[in-house]
């Protein structure tokens, strides 16, 4: 019994060394959400943040990139976020957004959330997803 505690403990602190090991190699890679750890290049509600003294950050998601703007409040210079129509980035408060949609895109998390370049491409997307 005691044995089995044992090993049960070993593999817990292995399975977290690991863990954290993960954890601080996808921090390093700037592609991956720097938040959730999410591919954020694979992403259908892909966010990105320039800073003013580090290179840009991606989030996966509008909830991830909220929560990293309120981390880093005055580094952030400029958010863009992915146009689902084009594929294309576009200045985040330019963009219009659908939320709600039956659709669920690849490489996000709740809630969903898709950027348009235009309003037109929102409306059709609305009308189409709703």
């Amino acid at each position: 019994m005691m044995k089995h505690l044992v090993r049960s403990i070993v593999l817990s602190i292995a399975l977290l060394g690991a863990l954290t090991l993960t954890s601080g190699e996808a921090s390093k890679d700037r592609t991956v959400c720097q938040l959730c750890g999410m591919d954020a290049s694979k992403s259908d509600t892909e966010f990105i943040l320039y800073l003013k003294t580090e290179p840009e950050m991606h989030a996966c998601c509008i909830n991830c990139a909220r929560r990293l703007i309120k981390k880093l409040d005055a580094e952030v210079k400029q958010v863009t976020a992915l146009d689902c129509q084009t594929r294309k980035h576009v200045p985040a408060t330019e963009a219009f957004y659908v939320s709600g949609s039956k659709r669920i895109p690849k490489g996000s998390m709740m809630p969903f959330v898709f950027a348009f370049g235009t309003r037109n491409d929102a409306d059709a997307f609305k009308d189409r997803y709703e």
